[in-house]
């Protein structure tokens, strides 16, 4: 796990349309962007004693609640000398915020979690006419709902953990979804394109397993997977079926 600032550049061919006709141009990015990469490493199998795991993933700490702050994705900066309808240059700035809320219900298993999630694209020249700098896209989603830690009592019994926050988990949870976006449309009349902006909402049921730890004194790392069914839209098209989620947080854990 380590924390990483990032510079690079991208280049893309894509269509662009203008009062001339349409035709292929190229799109470049240059881009600064921060955040936690984490992965898994494979070693010999060491058997190590409580003594030494214990200290690092906190293994007979009691935790009742936990404020975590998901760290994998922060910010993005980036330059851009595309725009839909014409060749503009275009600042942008990407920001992510992810913080959840988790408590334990009573001395039980069980515990209920709130996670926030979101994703806002700030761009200039957010039209060819006004070269403003705002609000392009955002994502909102709300996350409610229920965790209960497989064989915490057991191993609370054997004197194996504290009642705390951490292991392999079960969930069950609902999810709320806001997404705005700003579409160019063109003005048959004045043949300038201009921004509409469009919100999209839905609502979703997931149901999956994970697994969290606790890691030194304020680390956290969160993985897991599930199937989430989407029972409302508004967006022009049908219902989807059964959909696989995968997440991974690393982050602060207060």
């Amino acid at each position: 796990m380590d924390f990483s600032v990032n510079l690079g550049s991208a280049r893309y061919l894509r269509a662009n349309t203008t009062r001339l006709g349409n035709f292929l141009d190229y799109e470049n990015h240059f881009f600064l962007s921060a955040g936690i990469r984490a992965g898994v490493a494979f070693g010999k199998n060491y058997e190590l004693s409580d003594n030494l795991v214990c200290p690092i993933f906190k293994c007979y700490t009691d935790r009742k609640s936990a404020l975590k702050i998901n760290m994998v994705k922060l910010w993005s900066v980036g330059f851009s000398d595309f725009l839909a309808g014409g060749n503009r240059n275009q600042l942008y700035i990407n920001l992510s915020p992810n913080v959840s809320y988790e408590i334990k219900l009573a001395k039980s298993p069980l515990s209920f979690e709130q996670d926030l999630d979101m994703h806002l694209y700030l761009s200039g020249n957010r039209t060819l006419v006004d070269s403003g700098f705002g609000l392009n896209t955002y994502n909102i989603k709300y996350h409610a709902g229920f965790r209960y830690y497989n064989g915490m009592r057991k191993r609370i019994r054997k004197g194996q953990s504290g009642n705390n926050l951490s292991g392999a988990y079960s969930f069950a949870r609902v999810r709320l979804e806001q997404y705005s976006s700003l579409d160019f449309v063109q003005d048959l009349q004045t043949d300038i394109y201009l921004l509409q902006r469009n919100i999209n909402k839905g609502v979703a049921l997931q149901a999956g397993i994970g697994y969290q730890k606790a890691v030194l004194e304020r680390l956290y790392f969160d993985v897991g997977m599930g199937a989430r069914k989407d029972i409302k839209l508004n967006l022009n098209r049908a219902l989807a079926g059964i959909r696989l989620d995968i997440y991974t947080k690393v982050g602060w854990m207060f």
